[in-house]
């Protein structure tokens, strides 16, 4: 899957893992917290479990592998700027990630549609003389 991995998006190599990731089994909230605290690692896990889910919605919106690719990485960094304001009272972090993703891929889709008809509309007359 051309889902980019952690070396890919942060220049650094995944930590070790156990089968079930260096977070074990610890809920959503849990990883929610730690990636609110700056850990890292909270949110390779994070990627580890959403990353293959948010790339299929992304590339159902827009269609194309590399703009769903790019969705995915900025919903992502995103999340890690933004964890803080995460309420797990609204919602799971799976269905908050993914919300991150649907709304970068409805930008990406409008800002080609944008760009596509700024190349087709026809150039303003010359004003006479």
């Amino acid at each position: 899957m051309p889902v980019r991995s952690r070396e890919a998006l942060y220049g650094e190599p995944s930590p070790a893992r156990t089968a079930q990731g260096p977070f074990g089994a610890h809920s959503e909230s849990e990883l929610m917290k730690a990636l609110a605290n700056g850990d890292a690692r909270a949110l390779d896990e994070l990627y580890t479990r959403f990353a293959p889910h948010a790339y299929g919605l992304a590339l159902r919106i827009v269609r194309d592998r590399q703009l769903a690719e790019d969705a995915v990485q900025e919903a992502f960094l995103s999340a890690w700027r933004a964890a803080a304001r995460f309420d797990s009272r609204r919602g799971g972090a799976r269905t908050w990630i993914l919300m991150l993703v649907h709304r970068r891929s409805v930008d990406l889709v409008q800002r080609n549609q944008r760009h596509r008809d700024n190349e087709l509309a026809p150039a303003p007359p010359a004003p006479s003389a």
